[in-house]
């Protein structure tokens, strides 16, 4: 019987060169002489995996790119497996007419950067957070003459429909 001691684990059993068994416990009848031993490796850990999912609100308003583990899931990622330790990249990239705002986990801001990289802890929802762009409105200048009476007075009165309906009275 063959027992590991920590951070290791049993390989084989063999005979000289030959390999007997791959178990740790065995029955070997011996037909002459023998040389047996137990052979050990140091254990590789199997790697902690924890689950990041990667949001966008609407799809409609942007999308977003993780990548881990040396692969890439573009849009709403859900359970994507990544290696607990491994870094952790998130690109947002905004639809047309919307700009990107921030990155939050559990509604706290953690980047104001489209990319963001981070270590994976464990188990992760981050959100992706866009706004409608905000468009400048669009003046026009113009040029009015505007005749004054003797007593210096004269009045202006714009279109609604043109200038919401603004009214100036300048003083002479």
């Amino acid at each position: 019987n063959a027992i590991a001691a920590d951070g290791y684990q049993f390989v084989n059993w063999t005979d000289g060169d030959k390999i007997v068994s791959t178990e740790p416990n065995f029955t070997y009848i011996v037909a002459g002489s023998a040389n047996l031993k137990a052979n050990f490796e140091k254990a590789v850990p199997e790697p902690e995996y924890c689950t990041i999912k990667a949001i966008v609100p609407n799809d409609q308003i942007g999308w977003g790119l993780l990548s881990g583990n040396d692969g890439e899931f573009k849009g709403q990622f859900n359970d994507a497996k990544i290696v607990v330790g491994s870094k952790v990249t998130l690109k947002a990239q905004p639809n047309e007419g919307y700009t990107f705002v921030n990155w939050t986990i559990n509604g706290q801001e953690v980047s104001t950067n489209p990319t963001y990289t981070f270590t994976a802890q464990g188990d992760t929802t981050v959100q992706a957070n866009f706004a409608e762009e905000q468009v400048e409105p669009e003046y026009a200048l113009a040029k009015i003459s505007i005749p004054i009476d003797q007593a210096g007075w004269g009045q202006v009165a714009l279109n609604d429909d043109d200038f919401g309906g603004a009214a100036f009275e300048p003083n002479g």
